[in-house]
């Protein structure tokens, strides 16, 4: 994963891997199946960030073919390459390098609120406590976990084909940096880093194999 020099993205490094992400739209056309796909989208809001990512991926890649989904909504990369895209508030991130290894990427708002229902949703019981310890922390530590889990489906799901729900990954270890998830017999490491964006805060978190 290389760092790209373009005027319209921004490279953003998270733990060992490289993140980019979309700054201003560029000068450039989607590829006729891309713009059949974003007019099937009935929000607006979705169709915009469809394109974005796409635009995003033609600059990141260097390729001109279409970047589709499968029926399961993941993406067909090239052969001999793999990715991962997230968008968040109208922020859009990719992932992107050569290899089969699978990569999932995930962007998050951190809000300043306390969700008790959601908080339920998301985390196991311990999960719950380490954030009971930490209250000047909970709603950041909070966002992390959810952020490492859905890049952790992310990185999975395209290779066991297994659904798996927030419960099913559990928290072993966060550092300043990392965090550890255990899921089907599974270790994995999963990196996060906080960004400021036009006063919003975020948490990106990345995890590969």
């Amino acid at each position: 994963m290389i760092s790209v020099n373009h005027p319209a993205v921004d490279n953003q490094g998270c733990g060992p891997f490289i993140v980019h992400r979309l700054l201003t739209l560029p000068k450039l056309s989607l590829h006729q199946l891309e713009r059949q796909r974003a007019a099937e989208f009935g929000h607006q809001q979705r169709r915009v960030e469809f394109i974005k990512s796409r635009l995003l991926y033609r600059i990141v890649s260097g390729n001109d073919t279409p970047l589709l989904n499968k029926i399961t909504g993941e993406c067909v990369w090239p052969v001999g390459f793999n990715g991962s895209l997230s968008h968040k508030g109208g922020q859009v991130v990719l992932a992107y390098r050569q290899g089969t290894a699978p990569i999932g990427i995930d962007i998050e708002v951190i809000k300043p609120t306390h969700n008790s229902a959601l908080e339920r949703v998301v985390l196991t019981k311990d999960e719950q406590r380490l954030l009971d310890c930490r209250p000047e922390d909970r709603s950041s530590l909070f966002f992390i976990i959810f952020s490492a889990k859905e890049s952790l489906f992310k990185c999975l799901y395209p290779l066991t084909r297994t659904m798996f729900y927030f419960h099913d990954a559990t928290v072993e270890q966060i550092t300043q940096q990392s965090i550890v998830l255990v899921t089907q017999q599974q270790r994995l490491t999963a990196y996060y880093t906080k960004l400021v964006i036009d006063k919003q805060s975020y948490v990106l978190t990345v995890v590969s194999m």
